[in-house]
């Protein structure tokens, strides 16, 4: 029930398979296009005689926006997070570096 009532979930990697599963039904489905293009072109030896098509296929189908395998493969501090209004993010979390300029004659 609180799983449930979550608005924004940050998922890191995990190995967990109920824990992928719950991630991968909160992520829900995308729709996935792909073009398949051909073209092809003949002569022959008699003048004239040539041919030549062009062809092009659009199909779309629906997967997991976020693949179960990939939940258990992404890099240290990488996420992916759902917010509030249906937003779906893939990010990185930042290391804060506090030494980052200071030269040593700062440090006390």
């Amino acid at each position: 029930m609180v799983l449930g009532n979550l608005n924004n979930l940050i998922a890191l990697r995990t190995k967990y398979g109920p824990t992928q599963a719950f991630v991968v039904e909160t992520f829900g489905r995308t729709a996935i296009h792909s073009v398949r293009v051909g073209m092809s072109h003949g002569a022959d030896v008699h003048l004239g005689d040539f041919s030549s098509s062009y062809s092009a296929q659009l199909s779309e189908s629906f997967e997991e926006a976020v693949p179960t395998d990939v939940l258990g493969k992404l890099p240290n501090l990488h996420y992916f997070a759902s917010v509030s209004g249906g937003r779906r993010i893939k990010g990185r979390f930042q290391i804060i570096d506090p030494d980052l300029g200071v030269t040593a004659a700062d440090r006390p």
